[in-house]
């Protein structure tokens, strides 16, 4: 069988409407020759032809593996940052009842178990809500 040779090749458009957008777009393009023109919208359709055209198997394999190392480390790190909220959370509940204790101290009030036990002293008082409010508030509209 002959090898093609696309060097010199002849072309005729056989659909009018084609023909129009060829010659609209040419008209556009201000390139100044019909075979150049053409050449470079065919090296163009070639491109993105081959941009789209299927991955082979080895490349998708390969692309399979990245994308479970990829999962598994995102699993992890979804593990990591619930384990330190958890943590955090624990810590914060601490603050709090050491808040209320010092509280009870400064100002010579019984600290009452009882309340420690119901979790009646595991938030933050209202004015450190608040106060917590206007800076979450202030690192919104700085972000």
């Amino acid at each position: 069988m002959k090898q093609k040779d696309f060097y010199y090749s002849t072309l005729y458009i056989y659909d009018k409407v084609l023909a129009d957008a060829l010659a609209e777009d040419f008209a556009k393009s201000g390139e100044r020759s019909k075979s150049k023109y053409l050449a470079d919208l065919i090296a163009a359709g070639l491109a993105a032809r081959q941009r789209a055209s299927p991955i082979s198997a080895v490349n998708a394999e390969e692309f399979s593996d990245r994308l479970s190392a990829l999962e598994q480390q995102i699993s992890a790190l979804q593990s990591s940052v619930a384990l330190d909220q958890t943590e955090q959370a624990t810590y914060r509940m601490l603050l709090c009842n050491v808040y209320y204790l010092l509280d009870s101290l400064v100002y010579g009030e019984a600290f009452n178990g009882e309340c420690l036990e119901a979790g009646l002293y595991d938030v933050l008082p209202p004015r450190l809500v608040e106060q917590l409010k206007r800076l979450k508030e202030a690192f919104r509209r700085a972000a």
